[in-house]
């Protein structure tokens, strides 16, 4: 079950979890035999949640929202510094594959 960190207004999340959560769902047979399944009640039953990656914000690229984006929403700008942007340098690479320089 998707969780949401609780923290308050303006404040900027210290991590980020990807949970995968999954369940065992009944064959066809299974199924045809014993007719629908409720998949409310099998992930209630039979769920499993594994943390799959976790991410801390302050130090991940783009954990933080850029400042033009925290002033339109009415928050502070971040310190010097802090925003760590997303550089895709992909020129360079289009002319390694291109053999351009």
């Amino acid at each position: 079950m998707p969780r949401v960190g609780a923290h308050p207004w303006g404040e900027p999340a210290l991590e980020v979890k990807l949970v995968k959560v999954s369940y065992r769902i009944p064959t066809p047979e299974q199924v045809a035999r014993n007719g629908y399944y409720v998949a409310e009640e099998l992930l209630a039953r039979t769920g499993k949640e594994e943390v799959v990656h976790t991410e801390r914000c302050a130090s991940a690229v783009i954990g933080q929202l850029p400042d033009d984006i925290r002033a339109a929403q009415g928050l502070p700008p971040l310190p010097e510094g802090a925003y760590k942007p997303w550089i895709k340098r992909r020129k360079a690479g289009w002319e390694r594959a291109h053999g351009r320089r």
